[in-house]
């Protein structure tokens, strides 16, 4: 009974957002009497959203792959839920905080993640009877899955929107397979010949959710089921267990890899212009890389004569003032308004030194909408020496105003290590210079990515302390900050529009599914 309640007070202050209290429950549960293999795995996957430090990042990620290698030395166990739910669902902490923690082995430990959940959840591994095998010309049946199908402004279907509405119907046959998720009311639009598949109804705390999604999804007789986002729900890493189709692939909706073995996913889709050449090694899928030569994604501007395209308000008249900015005009904007996640303690420092090398900067920062983890930034903040009488902390803003802050600003800064995506591209929209520093996972290569199809890598830094110096001459240099804004203006098209990128997937898709179109060849895989 003592390990039943601190594990149901453990996932009470998930609910809460109080890691920090989970981690303690979940612990006294796993070391109760009584507990669990259900209980040991609440506290081997527990992850801390907002390290304190650099060491303390590096000791609990440490710490987390210790806890699944523990539980994978001991004796199998199946795990239960103790409420007659969803066991997976109930014992298993969602992996996606993993992705902030850039000092991981993301491919070891998502492996021995997915090796915990293979041994403590054997129900999840199935094999509808006979996948279809596709017959020459015939059209390849697309499967297209996502828990964010249905939100219309997700981060997801505005980066594989574009592409997926553009994918020629000639040659696939398109389902879109929403699951349960989050939908903001603006039902996405898809191609007037594509079937929609709406598992919306389904209760993801159910133990019978997993069985109703897999009928629905074998009917369809798939050649090729594409996730775009494993990690984002939990249906979904469960579903991907699950040998649906001929051909299964993953892609960048959350770049990382999915963990699981080749026989249920088997290939990671990725973009060659923001991967290092060693990123066939952080991958458990094969890897096959989109053109480095062009944009990755069909993309719409986000912006339209100084009006958001989003929420279809004007920024372009939008003053400081109107803010709440009352300091004076020679103060420096700094702005970066990533969540806490994208924020790691190295990139304090980088704020630290910015603070250092110009009297006049003041950093401005995106506000956590959670008390706790905001008092946790500002400590962690003046630990490692930001003064933070020179930080002005901003609630989330409306799209319109979001831009506007881009535009307002001197320099514009690309969290570390986790860069901006969507975000990049409507500062450089606006007109906003963004500072970035890549690391070694495709999640912070984003902004640099960019910058190679722009042709523009001035402002693509290779260490933390040219990071700050490039920041404070944007800020500083008006020259070099004007001449750098214009080559970005002249070469935007090249991010927007791109036909080229719709046609790199048709060929990726082809190839994928069984049957190659000639051309160039973007397979990166093999056996690692």
């Amino acid at each position: 009974m003592e390990a039943l309640r601190h594990s149901s007070l453990g996932r009470a202050a998930v609910a809460q957002k109080d890691i920090n209290a989970a981690i303690r429950h979940y612990r006294l549960a796993a070391r109760s009497p009584g507990a669990t293999m259900c209980h040991k795995i609440q506290f081997a996957t527990i992850l801390k959203r907002t390290p304190a430090s650099e060491r303390e990042a590096r000791f609990h990620i440490t710490k987390m792959h210790r806890r699944i290698r523990r539980l994978l030395r001991g004796p199998a166990e199946r795990a239960r839920s103790p409420m007659n739910t969803n066991a997976f669902d109930f014992c298993v902490s969602p992996p996606f905080q993993i992705s902030f923690y850039y000092s991981a082995d993301w491919r070891a430990l998502l492996r021995d993640h997915a090796r915990l959940v293979a041994r403590s959840f054997p129900e999840l591994e199935y094999a509808a009877p006979e996948p279809p095998l596709r017959r020459p010309g015939e059209r390849i049946r697309l499967g297209i899955v996502s828990a964010f199908v249905a939100h219309n402004q997700s981060s997801v279907m505005q980066d594989f929107g574009g592409m997926i509405r553009r994918l020629p119907r000639s040659v696939f046959e398109v389902t879109l397979i929403q699951l349960p998720g989050i939908s903001d009311g603006r039902r996405w639009l898809p191609h007037r010949a594509d079937r929609w598949l709406d598992l919306t109804h389904m209760n993801p705390t159910r133990s019978d959710c997993l069985d109703t999604a897999r009928r629905a999804i074998s009917a369809l007789r798939l050649h090729t089921l594409f996730y775009l986002d494993v990690s984002m729900s939990s249906v979904s890493q469960q579903l991907a267990w699950s040998k649906l189709a001929a051909r299964q692939i993953a892609s960048h909706g959350h770049p990382v890899t999915s963990g699981l073995p080749r026989s249920r996913m088997h290939t990671f889709v990725s973009w060659a212009a923001a991967e290092r050449p060693t990123a066939r090694l952080h991958y458990s899928e094969d890897l096959y890389l989109l053109p480095a030569e062009g944009i990755h994604q069909f993309y719409h501007p986000r912006t339209d004569r100084g009006v958001s395209t989003v929420d279809g308000w004007r920024f372009s008249d939008l003053r400081k003032r109107d803010f709440g900015w009352t300091g004076p005009d020679a103060v420096k904007w700094y702005l970066t308004m990533q969540t806490t996640d994208k924020r790691h303690p190295r990139f304090d420092r980088m704020l630290r030194d910015i603070q250092a090398a110009d009297r006049l900067a003041c950093i401005i920062m995106l506000k956590s909408e959670d008390k706790g983890d905001q008092q946790d930034v500002e400590a962690r903040l003046r630990s490692h020496g930001v003064d933070l009488k020179r930080v002005f902390f901003m609630a989330r803003q409306p799209h319109h105003r979001l831009l506007a802050l881009y535009r307002l600003s001197h320099v514009v800064l690309d969290s570390y290590p986790a860069s901006g995506c969507t975000t990049t591209r409507e500062a450089l929209e606006v007109g906003g210079l963004v500072v970035t520093l890549p690391a070694k996972y495709l999640g912070s290569r984003w902004s640099a990515g960019y910058y190679s199809i722009l042709g523009v890598t001035d402002l693509v830094a290779a260490s933390r302390r040219e990071y700050a110096q490039l920041a404070v001459r944007v800020a500083n240099d008006r020259r070099f900050a004007a001449r750098v804004r214009g080559r970005i203006r002249r070469a935007l098209p090249r991010l927007f529009h791109q036909q080229s990128a719709v046609e790199a997937w048709t060929e990726a898709l082809i190839h994928l599914s069984g049957g190659g179109m000639g051309g160039w060849d973007g397979w990166a895989g093999g056996k690692t």
